[in-house]
């Protein structure tokens, strides 16, 4: 009985997914980011405007290169204020590799 339990626990776990919060374009106030977030295009963090991600956080870039240079073609322009300890920023590809994303900006 316990192995048939086992096995529908496993089952019903597998079958799980788990969405993510999906992100691009401007953030012109205040934005406070708690759960993993993939960046699906170039992102501006606007002059007087604050993005607060908190530790732990994974932030994954979708790869996208449409001029192919060999560089991701999504950035992350600060205007304003970024605060970030603790936080992960990496592709969202199968196997990240250098120049997956375009990097960051700081403007300020």
């Amino acid at each position: 009985m316990n192995t048939i339990r086992h096995f529908l626990i496993t089952i019903v776990l597998t079958g799980l997914t788990f969405a993510q919060m999906q992100f691009s374009g401007h953030i012109e106030d205040y934005a406070d980011w708690d759960e993993d977030v993939i960046i699906t295009g170039s992102v501006w963090v606007d002059d007087q405007a604050t993005l607060i991600i908190q530790s732990g956080v994974t932030v994954y870039f979708q790869q996208q290169d449409m001029d192919d240079d060999g560089i991701g073609d999504w950035d992350f322009t600060i205007n304003g204020q970024l605060v970030a300890n603790g936080v992960v920023f990496t592709s969202y590809a199968e196997n990240p590799a250098p120049g997956d994303w375009g990097g960051f900006d700081f403007t300020s």
